[in-house]
C-alpha cells in the first residue's frame, strides 16, 4: 500500500488511545467506529481525491488499523508509520507528525483521524486551518483572526474563542511547521499546535477557512454523529462485531478472533449459498458483495415460497444427529435464552411479571415458566442441518445470479457442522411479523398499567400478512413442526430485548411473552399462525 502518484499528500496522525470516545469499550480503534456502515476513518479518506498519498502514523491497536486499511482500501496509496511512544510521557498528535516526519517534504494536507469534514477546501494556495464555531471551547484548540481571516494567536481548550479548529489544515512549509514540533519541549500530551504557532512566528500566512464538519472524538460527539448519518443505533450494550460496507466487498471485525475463525471455517461449509471469502487477518472477515438487494421489505407469498425453495436446496442439506446436537440445542434454547432474559432484568433492576399478567389481554406465564414448558419439546423437535443461524430478510440478496445468504452465525449452541433448521426457519419468520422497517421507523406503541397489564401494537401490511401464510403453508407441507417454530421465534423477540435501547427491548419482551403464550394454547396449523399477527390489529396501543 505504498508509492507515490500525482495527487495531494496527506498526514493523517491515528497512533493515540482514544480514550475519551471508548466504543465497543475502546476494543476497538476508535478510527474505525462506524457511520453508516463504514469507519469514520473511511469518510476522512474519501473527504480527499481519489489520488491522494496518505501517510498514515499508527500506535494503539495498530494491527486493526493495518487490517482495515488491507481489506478496506487495497487501492488506496497508503503510507504507514509506526509509533514507538503513543500513550507515554510526551506522546501525542505532535509526536506522531514528527515520526512521519521523512515523507512530509512537500506541502500536505493534516487530517485528524477521528473528524469528517464535508466541504473539504482546496488543497492549494496558502496555508489554511479548517474552523466551525463551537458552544464549549474548552474541549478544541481554538484560534484568533484578524478581519482578513488570518490566524493570529491560538487557545489550547481555554476560550474564550468559539473558532474551533475542526482537524485538517493545509500546510504549505513543512519544514518550519515540522521545525516548531521539534522545538517544543511538552509539559503534558505533544499537541500539533506549536507547528502551527511556528508558521504564526514565521510570518506563513494562515488562513482560517469555515468548515462543516462532524466530530466523533468523544462518546457525546459520537453519538450525535450517528444521528445526523441517519444511523440506527440497536442499543446500549458494546458491540461484539462491527459490519462495514464497501465498494464491492463487505468487511467485519469481531472483538473474539475466535468467532470470525469459526466464520471463516463455516465459509467452507456453506459453499455456493453465500459469496466468495477474500482472505483476512484473524479476527476479521470479509467477502465480496452480493450483487442485489436484500429482501427486506418485499417478502410476499411467491417471493417466500421461491427464497425457502432455494434454501432448502441450496442450504438445508441433513447432518448427523445425536446427543451432542441435542445438548448444543438445549443449550442455545434453554441457557441463552436464561441468561438474555437475566440480562434484560438487570439492566432496569426488576423482577419478571408474575404469572397471570395480562399482555394484550392475554393472561401470561413469565418467560421463565413459559421455557421450562418448552425447553424439552424444543430440543425434540430440533432437525440437524447444514445451517445460517440468522435467517431474517436482511440477510438474504436477490440478485441477478439468484439468491446469496451473507452474515451468517459462527456456531449453534458450540457446533459450527450443524444447527436446528426449526430456528433458521424461526428467524424468517419474525422479520415477517416485525421488520427492521417498523423498529426504525419507531412505529410501534406499548402502555404499561398500573396493574402491571401491557398494551402493545405495531402496523402490520398485506405484503407481509401474504408472505406469513405463504411462509406457514410451506412449513406444513414438508411436515415440519409448525408449533416449536412458532415457540423459537418467540424465544427469538426474548433473546433480542436486552441488545436494544430500553424502548425496543420491552417491546420485543412484551412481543415474545404474548406469542409464547399464544402458540402455547394454539393447535400449531397455518390456519392459526395465519390469524396470529392480525390480532394485534385493534389494541389499545395500536391507536386503530
Amino acid at each position: 500500500m505504498s508509492g507515490r502518484g500525482p495527487g495531494p499528500l496527506v498526514c493523517i496522525p491515528a497512533a493515540g488511545r482514544g480514550t475519551r470516545m471508548g466504543f465497543a469499550d475502546g476494543a476497538l480503534h476508535k478510527a474505525l467506529a462506524p457511520l453508516s456502515n463504514r469507519a469514520v476513518l473511511t469518510h476522512v479518506l474519501e473527504s480527499f481525491p481519489p489520488d491522494a498519498r496518505f501517510v498514515i502514523a499508527l500506535g494503539h491497536r495498530a494491527d486493526q488499523l493495518r487490517a482495515y486499511l488491507a481489506l478496506a482500501h487495497p487501492d488506496r496509496d497508503i503510507t504507514l508509520v509506526a509509533v514507538d511512544n503513543y500513550a507515554g510521557p510526551a506522546s501525542g498528535p505532535g509526536l506522531s507528525i514528527l515520526a512521519c516526519a521523512e515523507h512530509l517534504t512537500e506541502p500536505f494536507a493534516l487530517a485528524a483521524a477521528d473528524a469528517v469534514v464535508h466541504d473539504l477546501p482546496a488543497l492549494e494556495g496558502s496555508s489554511w486551518m479548517g474552523v466551525s464555531h463551537v458552544e464549549d471551547p474548552t474541549a478544541y484548540l481554538t484560534l484568533e483572526v484578524d478581519a482578513a481571516h488570518h490566524v493570529r494567536r491560538f487557545q489550547e481548550r481555554t476560550g474564550p474563542s468559539q473558532l474551533a479548529y475542526v482537524g485538517v489544515a493545509w500546510i504549505t512549509e513543512p519544514a518550519v511547521y515540522l521545525d516548531g514540533l521539534r522545538a517544543v519541549v511538552p509539559s503534558g500530551e505533544h499537541q500539533a499546535t506549536a507547528g502551527f504557532q511556528a508558521l504564526v512566528d514565521a510570518r506563513v500566512p494562515i488562513r482560517a477557512l469555515p468548515c462543516d464538519w462532524t466530530d466523533t472524538g468523544t462518546t457525546e460527539t459520537y453519538a450525535a454523529a450517528r444521528a445526523r448519518f441517519a444511523e440506527t443505533v440497536s442499543g446500549g450494550r458494546a458491540p461484539t462485531d462491527v459490519t462495514y460496507l464497501l465498494p464491492g466487498r463487505v468487511v467485519k471485525w469481531f472483538r473474539d478472533p475466535d468467532g470470525a475463525r469459526r466464520r471463516v471455517l463455516r465459509a467452507a461449509d456453506l459453499r455456493a449459498a453465500i459469496p466468495p471469502v477474500i482472505p483476512a487477518p484473524p479476527g476479521w472477515l470479509a467477502y465480496e458483495k452480493a450483487e442485489g438487494a436484500v429482501l427486506r421489505d418485499r417478502l410476499g407469498a411467491g417471493e417466500v415460497r421461491e427464497v425457502l425453495d432455494w434454501i432448502d436446496d441450496a442450504l438445508w442439506e441433513e447432518r448427523a444427529d445425536g446427543a451432542s446436537f441435542r445438548a448444543a440445542a438445549r443449550r442455545f434454547y434453554g441457557e441463552k435464552t436464561l441468561a438474555r432474559l437475566g440480562a434484560y432484568l438487570d439492566d432496569r433492576g426488576i423482577s419478571e411479571q408474575p404469572s397471570g399478567t395480562e399482555v394484550n389481554g392475554v393472561p401470561t406465564a413469565t418467560v421463565a415458566e413459559a421455557l421450562e414448558r418448552e425447553l424439552e419439546p424444543l430440543v425434540a423437535a430440533a432437525v440437524p442441518a447444514r445451517f445460517h443461524g440468522d435467517l431474517h430478510e436482511g440477510n438474504i440478496v436477490a440478485g441477478p445470479g439468484g439468491y446469496r445468504l451473507i452474515d451468517w452465525r459462527d456456531e449453534f449452541g458450540g457446533l459450527a457442522d450443524r444447527g436446528d433448521q426449526l430456528y433458521d426457519l424461526a428467524k424468517l419468520v419474525h422479520t415477517l411479523e416485525l421488520p427492521e422497517s417498523v423498529m426504525q421507523a419507531r412505529a410501534f406503541q406499548i402502555t404499561h398499567a398500573a396493574d402491571g397489564a401491557i398494551g402493545f401494537g405495531h402496523p402490520d401490511s398485506p405484503l407481509r400478512a401474504e408472505g406469513r401464510r405463504a411462509f406457514w403453508d410451506w412449513c406444513a407441507a414438508r411436515e415440519l413442526d409448525l408449533r416449536a417454530i412458532g415457540a423459537l421465534d418467540a424465544l427469538v423477540w426474548i433473546n433480542m430485548a436486552p441488545l436494544y435501547d430500553r424502548e425496543l427491548g420491552d417491546y420485543f419482551y412484551a412481543f415474545g411473552r404474548w406469542l409464547l403464550e399464544l402458540r402455547h394454547r394454539g393447535d400449531g396449523s397455518p390456519q392459526s399462525e395465519a390469524a396470529l399477527i392480525p390480532q394485534l390489529r385493534g389494541t389499545p396501543a395500536t391507536g386503530a
